[in-house]
């Protein structure tokens, strides 16, 4: 059990430490988003790897959660909210990084 947890611990700290890094090439509020499309990879890599249903009750759930997000972090953004991106350097790396560190979070 001790070392499930180790193990289940490093993997949390260097997805946390990916993450924590993205931010400093991407906006905070595509991160959030990135960052809320684990429930899609727990999703995806539960039906992959422990052989789970891909219920349509589940797909819709997933669905649901992350339009909620979608709908906090950009329906009451002014404008030009979707291209908050534009004044970062690296955004496609700084999206990689977090779609990384979220989907180790997911396994």
């Amino acid at each position: 059990l001790v070392y499930v947890a180790w193990r289940l611990g490093g993997l949390i700290l260097c997805a946390n430490l990916l993450f924590n890094v993205s931010l400093q090439y991407t906006s905070v509020s595509s991160a959030t988003v990135i960052a809320s499309s684990s429930a899609v990879w727990t999703l995806l890599f539960s039906a992959w790897l422990l052989g789970e249903p891909l219920s349509l009750l589940r797909v819709a759930s997933v669905s649901c959660g992350l339009a909620g997000v979608l709908l906090v972090v950009y329906g009451g953004a002014g404008e030009g909210a979707w291209g908050d991106d534009e004044h970062h350097h690296h955004p496609h790396a700084a999206r990689a990084l977090a779609r990384i560190s979220h989907s180790a979070a997911a396994v």
